[in-house]
């Protein structure tokens, strides 16, 4: 579904700048809040159907898209309007969370199913900011790659190793407790645990060059 209004967002946003951008993309989060609290109230089948399983997915999931084909092309002075404002939208998402709920602050599958306001600004304030900091995170190389390259080519085991990661870390502190910096912990386990694997294979790879068995793990 977003493949097919990707063609049709890219020349809208082109064609705007920054500032008026970025109120275009909260105006759509405001949207696509008020929609997800209405979502409730519709008893039609068919139609409660196509409103959560499409309509809400396209509508708020236009946001990082919209966002990613104006990256794309943002000037180094867009971007660094962009940034400010996602940090002001973070900080802002925050204190909204804050007196709206109690406990600590949760981006739970909760918000993601359909995608509420609070998960897709998390999202794409978070994209935003990494985004930035490409230029840096492209000096720091692991094994050869820049840590974006490694990463994005090895996403699939990353996540799969997060599983017994997060089994462990949800074991030793409660699932609502410090959620970011369980975040962080279990995500710098789980790359650390795939690079010593990824490095063992290339040096058994490079020792064993007639033997294949276990390539599929790289």
């Amino acid at each position: 579904m977003m493949s097919i209004i990707a063609p049709l967002l890219s020349p809208l946003v082109a064609k705007m700048n920054m500032h008026k951008f970025i109120l275009v993309l909260f105006l759509i989060l405001g949207i696509q809040e008020i929609l997800v609290k209405s979502s409730n109230y519709i008893h039609i089948p068919a139609l409660a159907t196509f409103y959560r399983e499409y309509l809400l997915y396209v509508i708020g999931y236009s946001i990082p898209l919209m966002l990613g084909l104006r990256l794309k092309n943002a000037t180094r002075q867009e971007l660094r309007v962009t940034v400010y404002y996602a940090i002001f939208a973070l900080i802002a998402g925050i204190l909204v969370y804050k007196l709206q709920t109690t406990g600590p602050i949760v981006i739970s599958p909760v918000y993601k199913y359909p995608p509420h306001g609070y998960f897709i600004l998390y999202g794409a304030c978070v994209s935003v900011i990494l985004w930035a900091g490409k230029p840096l995170l492209q000096n720091i190389i692991i094994p050869g790659k820049t840590v974006i390259s490694f990463i994005g080519a090895n996403t699939m085991w990353i996540y799969l190793w997060h599983i017994p990661a997060i089994i462990v870390i949800n074991r030793l502190l409660h699932p609502d407790y410090l959620w970011f910096a369980r975040w962080v912990v279990m995500y710098a386990v789980a790359a650390g645990i795939y690079w010593i694997q990824y490095t063992s294979v290339n040096y058994l790879s490079r020792k064993y060059p007639n033997r294949t068995d276990w390539t599929y793990l790289k």
